[in-house]
């Protein structure tokens, strides 16, 4: 609350004395000089191979208090089921982040490596708390490794972690939720709305992948498709990355970036981003 931004980064293979690959996730301060150089903030796991820090990012304000919080993925956490997955939420507050998460959730299935993916959903209610949302690359649901999004609403009371909307990709092996983010309000009514990458995504093309965009609205999130695109080439990973463009053209709507990891023009693998 200090009015100067800071950055969060994860080491999913760090280790702490005897946990391997627990990992780790670190915040470093903003001021009027710059970043600090050495972090201001740092949470492990505490648990071996859970990879924590493999994804990290702003949640936004999830509870309204006028701080920002962070939420953290570690996808191979295990509580129950092997590599179910685990998100952590830390709240923010006029003293910087908690030393231990407010909120966490996890898929409550074996390998569905919830976490792979997290980031900030915005507002997607209209409520004037932030919401989060989870991806689990390899969530199955009647098809195998087709995977799973999962957002969370804030709340100024109590955060829940029963999940207020999930999708999926209703492919096999898809990989639906390997990247996911906000779209930022791409229709301009107001709400926020999410964008999810599923880069195993097959239309013709194998393996072409496709971004998948929902809007959002006084209830939530819709439960159709607001727009879908892919790269019409096979193996080129459409979707490996997807998030929030602002406004590139000045028209009052949010754009949206989409990378390809793999698209091939010329030079093999060379990648694009659309």
């Amino acid at each position: 609350g200090d009015g100067y931004d800071d950055v969060i980064v994860g080491a999913p293979e760090f280790d702490i004395d005897e946990d391997k690959y627990d990992g780790r996730a670190e915040v470093f301060y903003g001021s009027s000089t710059g970043l600090s150089s050495d972090p201001d903030w740092t949470e492990d796991s505490d648990q071996i191979f859970a990879a924590f820090g493999i994804s990290v990012g702003s949640a936004g304000d999830m509870d309204g208090d006028g701080y920002d919080d962070v939420v953290i993925g570690a996808h191979t956490y295990d509580n129950g089921e092997t590599n179910e997955g685990r998100a952590f939420v830390y709240l923010g507050d006029e003293t910087g982040l908690s030393d231990s998460p407010d909120w966490t959730a996890e898929s409550n299935q074996a390998t569905a490596y919830f976490g792979i993916s997290v980031g900030a959903a915005g507002d997607v209610n209209g409520d004037g708390c932030a919401d989060v949302i989870v991806g689990a690359y390899s969530y199955d649901n009647g098809e195998t490794n087709e995977g799973r999004a999962f957002v969370y609403h804030g709340c100024a009371t109590d955060l829940t972690a029963i999940p207020d909307w999930t999708a999926e990709s209703d492919q096999p092996n898809a990989g639906f939720g390997n990247s996911v983010g906000t779209a930022g309000d791409v229709n301009g009514d107001g709400y926020a709305d999410v964008i999810i990458g599923a880069s195993g995504y097959d239309n013709g093309q194998e393996d072409e992948g496709r971004a998948f965009v929902y809007h959002g609205s006084s209830t939530g999130l819709s439960t159709s498709l607001g727009w879908t695109a892919e790269s019409d080439q096979e193996g080129a990973y459409f979707g490996n990355s997807v998030g929030t463009a602002g406004d590139v053209n000045g028209d009052g709507y949010a754009d949206v970036i989409v990378g390809a990891l793999m698209y091939d023009n010329g030079i093999p693998d060379v990648g694009r981003a659309y």
